[in-house]
């Protein structure tokens, strides 16, 4: 690749429109080889990108665009929400949008895939793959069911991406409908599921404490009730043989300090809900009548 190029490119985080490249000193005659030799990529007509960029970033760009909402999540250490939309942010009144998948056909925006959103003019400057966190996180608790939304929040409050600061700017610049979602903020949730389930709760009536360290110095994701622990686990965090016994040995410690413990999946807090909150609700049922009698 011509050095000219290449220099302009990397100044640009590998992404940029033929005119920002010339302008950072990329030879004008450089493009033509380049794409030749497959070291650079034509997003579409006029913009340009280093080859090994993420995919979800391409498409973005290939719209018009850059990553946004849940989208960009994962590209800022954020959690993501399960399905697969790609968010976009353009500028207000931008034309010609392509399609995410060939730039030779225009978008069809009756796609329930692609969500595009036109605030680009509120982007902060340098957005140049995806927005930044707090423009992140702000079209998500506006586009994101609750639940989700709160789980990206706390995911940023927690990785210390967002502060004090931060949620007040949230709050004056999110809708009013967004408000629960943000004062629902909490920095303990240390996983989605466990945002989500706090959501849940929350919505469900039940209060709970997140993580509390009971009697024997063990740690619990929730206690609900007077002495009912609900643990949020995964294959991930609980995959191996010296993991799975680990756990097995803090669970019957829990026990013993006279605790009854509820362990749900990811699967089944976000997709079995009810059976999740009609088991929380018995166990908490059954331990107020054994207090009364």
């Amino acid at each position: 690749m011509d050095p000219g190029l290449d220099i302009a490119l990397r100044s640009l985080n590998g992404l940029a429109r033929r005119a920002e490249l010339l302008r950072a000193g990329a030879p004008a005659d450089s493009f033509g080889p380049a794409w030749a030799a497959g070291e650079i990529l034509r997003v579409r007509h006029g913009v340009y990108a280093r080859p090994g960029l993420p995919e979800p970033i391409l498409r973005a760009a290939r719209i018009g665009g850059v990553l946004a909402a849940a989208s960009a999540a994962p590209f800022l250490g954020l959690w993501k929400p399960p399905h697969e939309r790609l968010f976009a942010s353009v500028r207000p009144g931008a034309m010609g949008l392509r399609d995410p998948d060939d730039a030779t056909r225009a978008l069809d925006r009756m796609r329930d895939d692609v969500v595009v959103l036109h605030d680009g003019g509120r982007l902060r400057p340098g957005a140049r793959l995806h927005v930044d966190v707090r423009t992140c996180v702000r079209q998500t608790v506006q586009l994101e069911s609750p639940a989700f939304a709160l789980a990206i929040l706390n995911s940023a409050l927690r990785a210390g991406r967002l502060d004090a600061d931060d949620l007040a700017w949230l709050t004056t610049s999110a809708p009013v409908r967004c408000h629960p979602v943000l004062a629902a903020a909490d920095r303990r949730a240390e996983s989605g599921t466990e945002s989500v389930m706090m959501w849940n709760l929350r919505c469900a009536g039940i209060a709970f404490e997140p993580q509390v360290v009971v009697d024997g110095g063990e740690r619990v994701d929730f206690v609900v009730g007077r002495r009912v622990a609900v643990e949020c686990v995964s294959v991930e965090h609980h995959a191996g043989t010296a993991n799975y016994s680990k756990d097995r040995r803090r669970i019957a410690s829990i026990v013993r300090q006279g605790y009854v413990v509820l362990e749900f999946t990811y699967d089944q807090v976000l997709y079995d809900w009810p059976m999740v909150i009609a088991t929380i609700r018995a166990a908490i049922e059954r331990e107020y009548l054994a207090n009364a009698l």
